[in-house]
């Protein structure tokens, strides 16, 4: 992961053609990932540069919105863009947990307020979502929202309800756990997006990881 690390301090799925290997674009939610993942490697014992994760966290600050939302790219001046784009609240629902647990987990002075607002606009937009389930082409649904944004969403969203006082998680708890269950199949399967064989894998591990989190959570 480090050695990926573009000079924004965040992290990138895609790495053009003039970059060579090391991409120079990068997201707030695959940042937001790796610091997670970089984070519990350091907690296990792993030497990690801080000014690494320094850099990463400035880069999810960066996306973050006065809307609640995180803007998908990071960029040097963060834009909603356009009002129904995918850098307004109902596109960008399945970035905001993992972006707002990556600055709890790094330690950053956030507002307990701004991860449970993250949380009210998931479940209260949580429409978006659903229409985008299961769409075979990538942002076509509304705000540009894609069907493999929405495991990712909900696994991220249990690790926010963990870190909210316990008294506010069971009815959440309740929440997150219909709208992963109601996704089941014969099966038993989850999956939110026609790609490929590993769609059903991917849809199910997510969502088993979140239910676990939901039956068994910290604290």
């Amino acid at each position: 992961l480090l050695r990926h690390q573009s000079p924004n301090g965040g992290w990138g799925y895609y790495a053009f053609e003039e970059s060579a290997w090391r991409p120079e674009w990068a997201t707030s939610f695959q940042t937001a990932a790796a610091l997670l993942a970089i984070l519990e490697a350091r907690e296990a014992g792993l030497a990690v540069d801080g000014a690494r994760i320094a850099a990463g966290l400035r880069a999810v600050k960066r996306c973050r919105l006065p809307t609640g939302a995180y803007t998908y790219s990071v960029m040097a001046i963060p834009n909603p863009g356009d009002l129904e784009g995918i850098d307004q609240v109902k596109g960008s629902l399945g970035r905001i947990q993992v972006c707002n647990l990556a600055l709890l987990a790094g330690g950053e002075e956030v507002p307990l307020e701004e991860p449970r607002r993250g949380i009210s606009l998931f479940f209260e937009h949580h429409r978006f979502l659903d229409v985008a389930r299961r769409k075979p082409i990538p942002h076509e649904a509304y705000y540009r929202n894609a069907g493999y944004f929405y495991f990712f969403g909900h696994f991220y969203a249990a690790g926010v309800i963990e870190r909210l006082p316990a008294e506010e998680r069971d009815p959440l708890w309740s929440r997150l756990q219909r709208e992963i269950l109601k996704t089941q199949e014969p099966d038993g399967s989850m999956w939110d997006h026609w790609m490929s064989d590993y769609s059903r894998p991917w849809g199910t591990a997510y969502g088993v990881l979140a239910l676990a989190r939901s039956i068994a959570p910290r604290g």
